[in-house]
């Protein structure tokens, strides 16, 4: 390259480098800032003031600052906002559930880590889809009629698929027993959830005999029954509540 054409392609690249920070970068993320200390203003509202200064908001934005575990709770909470899939719910989601960290001083719990990691990983669309999925089985459950969802707490269980093989009839069964791919059944948006840890799929066997007669056999046989299951975490309740709140 000669020098010519290496002085005008640095004088591009410095151009476009400054207006790709002032016009994406910085856009974006004082957007997702924006959202994040709204969710934080809207939580620190319901929440208990713990022991800071609130009749003094510099005095207890200092207190927050100067205190380690809780600049740290900030800091991981800013990390977060900034890499957000998410323009809007998920920076006020992480917002709502980082405020009573801070206010308490406290570190989060398991679900609430998961719970940050979705509001972190999934896009909009992501958490619009999650919350539609959530709301159909989480009423499902409720119903008595419906076997096959159940609620254990906060946690959903779905009856997803059965399969089974029957020893005495091997080669009328073709079973692959494999872990369900909840992208192909669900849509790409489980497929984060679950990788953020809010959502899990899982095969339970079981083995079930019973008597055959017939003129070519006498004997027992065997019915291998295979069962998939979607499970909807606790941490998906509490990312589907603050949605909730997101959105109102």
């Amino acid at each position: 390259m000669d020098p010519v054409t290496t002085l005008a392609a640095k004088s591009i690249m410095s151009t476009v480098s400054k207006k790709f920070a002032g016009s994406v970068i910085e856009r974006w993320t004082r957007h997702r800032a924006e959202m994040f200390f709204d969710g934080f203003a809207v939580s620190l509202a319901r929440a208990e003031l713990g022991d800071l200064p609130w009749h003094n908001v510099n005095d207890a934005a200092d207190a927050i600052f100067e205190d380690e575990q809780r600049s740290e709770i900030l800091y991981d909470a800013y990390r977060r906002v900034c890499f957000s899939k998410s323009r809007d719910f998920g920076p006020r989601i992480l917002g709502m559930l980082i405020a009573p960290l801070v206010v308490r001083g406290l570190t989060a719990t398991d679900d609430e880590e998961a719970a940050m990691r979705a509001a972190e990983m999934l896009g909009d669309a992501d958490l619009i889809e999650l919350e539609t999925f959530y709301d159909e089985y989480s009423l499902k459950a409720l119903n008595d009629d419906q076997k096959d969802v159940t609620a254990h707490g906060d946690e959903i269980v779905i009856e997803w698929c059965d399969e089974s093989i029957d020893s005495e009839r091997p080669y009328l069964t073709e079973v692959v027993v494999s872990a369900l791919d909840l992208s192909e059944a669900l849509g790409d948006w489980a497929r984060r959830a679950q990788y953020a840890g809010i959502i899990d799929e899982s095969v339970t066997a079981a083995i079930e005999t019973y008597s055959t007669r017939s003129e070519r056999y006498d004997g027992d046989g065997t019915l291998f029954k295979y069962r998939t299951s979607i499970i909807l975490r606790p941490a998906a309740a509490l990312v589907i509540r603050h949605l909730k709140l997101a959105r109102s």
